[in-house]
């Protein structure tokens, strides 16, 4: 199996931070690989005589899985080396890239063969490429003869499987899925005396008063892009807000959007000791290194437990509690994560679907749980054995029960409503224009972007 991995900005803040981790993040694996077996293509050739044949020579003859790395994506690399080292390649990607390739794919000429047969895609890509035929269906897969008897769709958590749905159609598995929690230093506030935060007001004091112990009191991504507009989600519908109302329209200047806003700015500039650096360009890996080494009082993001629990540089283990997103108006929690797609165009088709039926097979689960990516079966949140190990599967699975279906819209217009978001909250966040005036101005571009 060859991985062929790359040097991105998060690897070298990792390197800076992590450096114990650095064989783990950026060696690959360098073994040679051998040819995928023969399997007719619909033309009865087999795959690779058809290889043989085409004059085109940037296509491997392996099959080719495009990725993303993430902390527990390690647990993966045993299971595919073992069963699948000799038949594929894996070639690392920053997010951005993988939605170009998904761009690149969705305007190649018919006929041709991808670059690519198993694409990791973000769940708020799916309805895009789904709607622009890029992205094979595979429900006519999961009801062959190719199916693995043992795969149990129906086990894997439901919210997580509609993530993969475009039109009641399924076009993707789970690969990570999560929530969004709220994790805090319960030894201090343990020891200063402190109630766990409940509410938005409850944690906003909360961050205050640890900012004037010399930590930062809360911290979250806010980089500009998909970062910021996640950051901001987070709070707009706990505060009632929503991204498109019932009939489809753009909703972001609501007056509970713009509260939501207010406090999120609010939160980002009082949660900060004097005299510390603003950190406005925060992404997921740097808010994580802040809140794991011990500089932060509370953290609020995705996949938090694992992502803290299972890392062993982390200063904070044992010292930590996990709590249900604070509510304002109601109780809200995110619901996002990574898929593994097949390109409706992909050379090796059927060795795709067996890969990504593996790595999140049932027989797999309790392997990549472990190294902190959350259970996306519902057995995996209820093994003794895990919950042994991971006393917070019950609290996650249960904020599966408050989690917003549609929390990045199920729309393919997606990317670009979050393009404008990002633009308009981080001229907010930046204090360059007021919260109202911002949201304003995205609805506009919003608007302009929906059909």
């Amino acid at each position: 199996m060859r991985r062929h991995k790359k040097k991105t900005a998060k690897t070298a803040m990792k390197l800076w931070l992590l450096a114990a981790l650095t064989c783990v993040f950026l060696q690959g694996c360098g073994k040679k690989t051998q040819e995928p077996d023969e399997r007719p293509d619909q033309s009865g050739q087999s795959d690779l005589d058809t290889a043989e044949t085409q004059a085109d020579s940037t296509r491997s003859d392996y099959l080719m899985f495009a990725y993303t790395n993430h902390f527990w994506f390690e647990a993966i690399w045993p299971i595919l080396e073992q069963a699948y080292g000799d038949r594929a390649e894996f070639k690392e990607y920053t997010p951005d890239e993988l939605y170009g390739k998904l761009q690149e794919a969705a305007s190649a000429a018919p006929g041709g063969v991808n670059d690519f047969d198993i694409i990791m895609a973000d769940a708020s890509w799916i309805c895009e490429f789904a709607s622009k035929g890029t992205l094979l269906p595979l429900d006519p897969l999961l009801s062959g003869s190719a199916v693995d008897p043992a795969y149990d769709i129906n086990d894997i958590v439901p919210a997580y499987l509609d993530l993969c749905k475009y039109n009641g159609q399924l076009y993707a598995l789970p690969l990570g899925a999560s929530t969004n929690t709220l994790a805090i230093r319960q030894d201090l506030f343990e020891l200063y005396g402190m109630q766990p935060p409940a509410t938005m007001d409850e944690m906003y004091d909360a961050a205050v008063y640890f900012s004037e112990q010399g930590l930062y009191g809360a911290v979250s991504r806010r980089a500009a892009g998909s970062d910021i507009v996640y950051a901001w989600l987070q709070f707009l519908y706990p505060f009632g807000g929503q991204v498109l109302d019932g009939s489809g329209q753009s909703a972001v200047n609501s007056p509970e959007a713009v509260r939501a806003l207010e406090f999120f700015c609010k939160l980002v500039k009082d949660a900060k000791p004097a005299g510390f650096p603003e950190e406005n360009e925060t992404d997921f890996d740097a808010a994580l290194n802040s809140f794991r080494l011990g500089r932060a009082a509370m953290y609020l993001d995705a996949a938090v437990p694992g992502a803290i629990e299972n890392l062993d540089l982390s200063t904070v283990l044992e010292k930590c509690a996990y709590l249900p997103f604070p509510s304002e108006q109601r109780q809200a929690s995110a619901l996002s994560g990574w898929m593994m797609a097949i390109p409706s165009n992909a050379k090796y088709t059927d060795l795709a679907f067996e890969i990504i039926q593996a790595v999140s097979s049932k027989a797999n689960e309790e392997q990549i749980v472990l190294a902190g990516r959350d259970p996306i079966r519902v057995s995996g949140f209820q093994n003794p054995a895990l919950i042994e190990q991971l006393p917070y599967l019950p609290f996650l699975e249960k904020n599966l029960e408050t989690a917003v279906s549609g929390f990045q819209p199920r729309v393919p217009e997606w990317r670009q409503i979050e393009e404008a978001l990002s633009q308009s909250l981080t001229t907010a966040l930046e204090g360059a224009k007021d919260p109202q005036t911002a949201l304003d101005e995205a609805h506009q571009a919003i608007i302009a972007i929906l059909p």
